[in-house]
């Protein structure tokens, strides 16, 4: 292994391309997933130079899905999970610096004044379900959810459906018909642009989150909302493996066991899964406390914001 690493360290390093143009910098910062090769070429790069390099990862798992080609000087996770991760997973002791996003988080919303900001109909509750980046047939799940309300009576709730702003293409989804019942409404804040600052208002206004397993997520159990993960596999019509996924990926294991998130996994088990979700709504109350710690072991969170403490840490 160690040869093979070698070479490869020598073939990247003799044929990286010579960037000058941050030469007279001191720092390189490296905000993003980890699997850029151009910015595994400007860590090298920096590093020839002399400067500093500091990697912050971007989403929830880009510390377990990729190996540093170049080892950064200093690397920021987003909590005591990752931490142990990246110990784990590449040999170095990180700094725990929280989520940018989740500053806008910290004072909570009343569920009546945030259904007035979205213009929601207060006599009814509200699920969300948010969509993936992943390919993944969430409308197709959406018409299967209208389905089960309208079968069990659930006259009054709603589902509001979030796309991701940065979804791949569906080949095999269906389309939605929102007229056919009036349960379905697309996000209220889709309109403005998918803003960060109107996800407080969109997860205090909602009973509940559904999503494939994503950050979303954790954004729910932060505002102590039961969640319903969607990770089953659909053979012909898509072909990222979302069981295989949810089953290995190291930062999902986390949630397992966890009684305020219904897992589903198999797509015969859709119905099955909301009869529990639907369940668990009304007694979410009960695992607020330990959804909070599990807030907590995912992202650090402190008095002090998200760009204070970068900045301790760059000047260090």
């Amino acid at each position: 292994d160690r040869i093979i690493k070698f070479f490869f360290s020598l073939i990247l390093t003799k044929t990286r391309k010579n960037f000058s143009f941050f030469k007279k910098h001191e720092i390189f910062i490296n905000i993003g997933g980890g699997k850029d090769l151009v910015a595994d070429d400007l860590t090298r790069n920096a590093k020839n130079l002399g400067l500093k390099t500091i990697f912050i990862p971007a989403a929830w798992d880009n510390i377990s899905s990729k190996p540093f080609l170049e080892k950064p000087d200093e690397v920021c996770v987003w909590g005591p999970q990752t931490r142990k991760l990246c110990k784990i997973l590449h040999n170095i002791e990180p700094y725990v610096l929280g989520v940018s996003k989740f500053d806008i988080y910290r004072n909570k919303l009343k569920k009546s004044v945030a259904k007035k900001k979205l213009k929601l109909n207060k006599k009814f509750k509200y699920l969300l379900v948010s969509g993936s980046s992943v390919v993944f047939n969430e409308k197709k799940f959406i018409n299967q959810l209208e389905k089960f309300l309208l079968k069990r009576k659930y006259n009054n709730y709603k589902i509001i459906y979030r796309p991701h702003p940065f979804s791949q293409i569906r080949k095999y989804d269906e389309d939605i018909n929102y007229k056919e019942s009036n349960k379905i409404i697309i996000d209220p804040t889709a309109s403005s642009g998918f803003k960060l600052k109107d996800y407080p208002y969109l997860l205090s206004a909602v009973e509940g989150v559904i999503t494939p397993y994503s950050t979303m997520i954790l954004e729910a159990i932060n505002y102590q909302l039961p969640c319903l993960a969607l990770g089953y596999f659909e053979k012909n019509s898509v072909h990222f493996n979302w069981k295989s996924f949810v089953l290995n990926a190291p930062h999902l294991q986390i949630l397992k066991g966890k009684k305020f998130i219904i897992h589903c996994l198999e797509i015969n088990k859709i119905e099955y899964s909301l009869n529990k979700f639907f369940d668990l709504i009304p007694k979410k109350k009960i695992y607020k406390y330990q959804m909070k710690q599990l807030t907590k072991k995912i992202v650090f969170q402190s008095k002090e914001k998200y760009a204070q403490k970068l900045k301790k840490i760059i000047y260090k």
